[in-house]
């Protein structure tokens, strides 16, 4: 922001002040800003036909409803918004040189809002690879088996999965993964019902961190989801929805699903 004195007296300002406690409108709104430090002390006069240096605004908060909210919970949508400055109206605000207060309204100008969820979305699918490992290849008819559905983070970026938040039932699977198997000869195999009187829970494990050129691996115990009754080759692959973010330690941010990118993923 800048000021152009027009009149014909000279005017005093803070840098700081003008900074951090003007009023913004957007989109036909007005939002006070929240409370913020700095340095008040006003610059030389400003005289008659000149302009000032670029002012630089900076807001921590705002005031919406009585209440003091952050710059990215305001709610603005993806896509152009209409805004404009008010300089504040009381002892922080343009002065003239009788120490009067003048309010100064700006131009309207046009901010873009990205979609930081769905560029992040693109960056974390480019980043992550699914791979359905089993603990060995051959087994028995009935034999116990586990898999290893391991999500491998090939970026520079630490992130994080959560695990958990799952329906989990009388058999012990985890619902939101999703199984599908099929006999070389293209025969699928049932996956177990539930029983009618099945009893669920949701085990809430929280986010764990899938390190920069590391994985993270869910074990799934294969017959929570089908019994195989004859010998053969079979082809199996598991999905699910995968709630991931960048990481951060000792954050529950995670439990806010706003902050999480949903990607399906299959193996």
């Amino acid at each position: 922001m800048q000021i152009r004195n027009l009149g014909k007296d000279a005017v005093t300002y803070s840098f700081d002040s003008l900074g951090s406690g003007s009023d913004l409108e957007i989109d036909g709104v007005w939002y006070s800003p929240g409370p913020s430090a700095g340095n008040a002390a006003r610059q030389p006069a400003l005289l008659p036909g000149a302009q000032s240096g670029i002012i630089h605004l900076s807001f921590q908060s705002f005031r919406v409803d009585g209440k003091v909210v952050t710059l990215d919970h305001l709610g603005l949508r993806p896509g152009k918004h209409s805004v404009c400055v008010r300089t504040p109206g009381d002892e922080f605000g343009v002065e003239n040189s009788a120490h009067q207060v003048l309010t100064l309204v700006s131009n309207w100008f046009t901010i873009d809002v990205t979609d930081s969820l769905a560029l992040s979305a693109q960056r974390y699918q480019r980043a992550l690879q699914v791979s359905l490992v089993p603990e060995k290849t051959s087994f028995m008819v009935r034999e116990p088996m586990y898999l290893s559905f391991t999500v491998s983070n090939g970026s520079s970026e630490d992130l994080q999965v959560v695990v958990g938040n799952d329906t989990w039932n009388v058999l012990g699977r985890p619902e939101r993964f999703t199984m599908q198997i099929v006999r070389d000869d293209g025969v699928m195999v049932p996956i177990r019902e539930l029983p009618p009187d099945d009893v669920g829970g949701n085990r809430l494990s929280g986010p764990q961190k899938i390190p920069a050129g590391g994985s993270y691996s869910f074990s799934l115990f294969l017959p929570d989801w089908v019994e195989f009754k004859e010998p053969g080759r079979y082809t199996i692959t598991a999905a699910r929805t995968l709630d991931v973010r960048a990481y951060s330690q000792n954050d529950m941010s995670w439990t806010d699903p706003a902050t999480l990118v949903h990607l399906d993923e299959q193996a």
